[in-house]
């Protein structure tokens, strides 16, 4: 086993997995976006209702971005 070969290859897939990570983030609107929507989540989360519905609520919550 290669030890080098087999980190290089660690490098690169954690490498592509933060260009992804950072991408997700720009397409909700950045970090601000990001807790927006924490925020609209966690509000219908603590609003009335069964959890059924409370999961709908945050789920239509977090289909737009920002």
């Amino acid at each position: 086993m290669n030890l080098k070969k087999l980190a290089e290859q660690a490098k690169k897939k954690a490498d592509e997995a933060r260009k992804m990570a950072e991408q997700a983030v720009e397409k909700r609107g950045g970090t601000e976006g990001l807790k927006k929507d924490a925020t609209q989540v966690a509000g219908a989360f603590k609003g009335p209702g069964k959890l059924s519905e409370k999961a709908k609520r945050a789920a239509d919550a977090v289909k737009k971005p920002g």
